[in-house]
């Protein structure tokens, strides 16, 4: 061991850990949920997301605060209502969630169905039948917005479109460009 430790400068207690096989403990404090506990209320959070009710940091919090209390558990939080530093070693243990920035869309939006928007196409087809490619215009409509309230969500890792639902009454500037499709 001794030699091991001088030729490449590793501590000779690590080694001897090493050779016996001894099991390093944790460091810090368990968590306060157990790891079961954890992965349900993650599912939940990631259900809510794909509904368009993301959590941020301080929904998450009263989550678990409410999660404790209906438990009947007096955790080491104040009131059971975790802090802001909980946050970061629970997202270190689920790498697979992260905090994103969440695009508010209108509820009248989020309600479009798949079968909505196969209507649509399914219309558009019989109007341009027989129309010319150079007659056919693409309407892009830029959009400048007043309301930038945007808030940091936690979503699954891979989420496409992080977006909330929400009716505002935010006003915008409007830009209309045209493209003839060719």
């Amino acid at each position: 061991m001794r030699k091991a430790e001088a030729e490449f400068g590793i501590p000779k207690s690590t080694i001897k850990d090493n050779l016996n096989k001894e099991e390093k403990k944790p460091m810090g404090r368990p968590p306060v949920l157990t790891e079961m506990e954890e992965r349900m209320m993650l599912e939940y959070i990631k259900i809510l997301a794909d509904w368009g009710f993301p959590m941020d940091g301080q929904d998450i919090r009263y989550f678990v605060k409410t999660y404790l209390d209906k438990k009947g558990v007096n955790s080491r939080f104040g009131d059971n209502l975790p802090t802001y530093q909980w946050l970061k070693p629970f997202l270190a243990r689920h790498k697979d969630f992260s905090f994103r920035t969440a695009t508010p869309i209108k509820r009248a939006r989020a309600q479009v169905s798949r079968k909505d928007l196969r209507r649509f196409f399914d219309n558009f087809i019989k109007v341009a039948d027989g129309v010319q490619p150079e007659n056919i215009f693409n309407y892009d409509e830029t959009c400048f917005a007043d309301d930038p309230k945007k808030r940091k969500c936690l979503f699954k890792k891979g989420t496409k479109h992080c977006e909330t639902v929400k009716n505002t009454s935010k006003q915008a500037v409007k830009k209309l460009v045209y493209f003839q499709v060719r």
